[in-house]
């Protein structure tokens, strides 16, 4: 459906779609009007992959082919204002889900640590009971279980919140994008050897 050719020089970085008819672009299930349609599945995979590519700090520039009948006046515009309006919704809903990630850590960080406090204390009382083999084992399960408790909100504040930070990012910065609609050439520019 695709045909693209991703091009870089020192200020920004392109990427072309080669498309049959603008509606190529859009979901087909979606009844919205043109300008409100949500993106194609494979659309929208294509150029979150392309932009990924690349450093959060380079401009890019998509360029949209059409055959030169099926373009239409402002065309550039409504491409940029409907890809700019659903990547921006996307955008909202990754930084949704990080906000929602720092806030499931801050609470099962809460909920460890006043689980690893209560062992402790049982560590504690059990060591203050006895001092057997049996007594310091059950301490000590106590102790590793405690400390066990902690390792989901180290893993939310440690690992899991920066992926859903640079999907924002690079949501965010896709719905900057510049769009550019021109007549498609004769001669396809689709390669497998320009695939970056």
């Amino acid at each position: 459906m695709f045909e693209w050719l991703s091009q870089r020089d020192d200020s920004k970085h392109i990427v072309e779609i080669n498309l049959q008819t603008p509606r190529q672009l859009f979901n087909t299930f979606d009844p919205s009007p043109f300008h409100e349609k949500d993106l194609d599945s494979e659309a929208e995979r294509y150029i979150v992959d392309s932009v990924d590519e690349i450093p959060l700090h380079k401009h890019m520039h998509l360029i949209i082919h059409l055959p030169e009948q099926a373009i239409v006046s402002d065309m550039a515009k409504q491409f940029k204002e409907a890809i700019q309006r659903y990547f921006i919704y996307r955008a909202s809903e990754a930084k949704h889900h990080l906000r929602r990630c720092f806030r499931e850590g801050r609470i099962s960080l809460l909920v460890g640590f006043s689980f690893l406090l209560s062992c402790l204390m049982i560590r504690e009382l059990i060591l203050a009971y006895g001092e057997s083999f049996f007594y310091g084992m059950l301490a000590e399960g106590f102790l590793i279980t405690g400390w066990v408790a902690l390792w989901h909100p180290l893993d939310v504040f440690l690992y899991q919140w920066w992926p859903l930070l640079r999907r924002y990012r690079l949501l965010h910065k896709i719905s900057q994008l510049s769009v550019e609609v021109t007549p498609s050439s004769s001669t396809p520019f689709y390669s497998e050897s320009h695939k970056t």
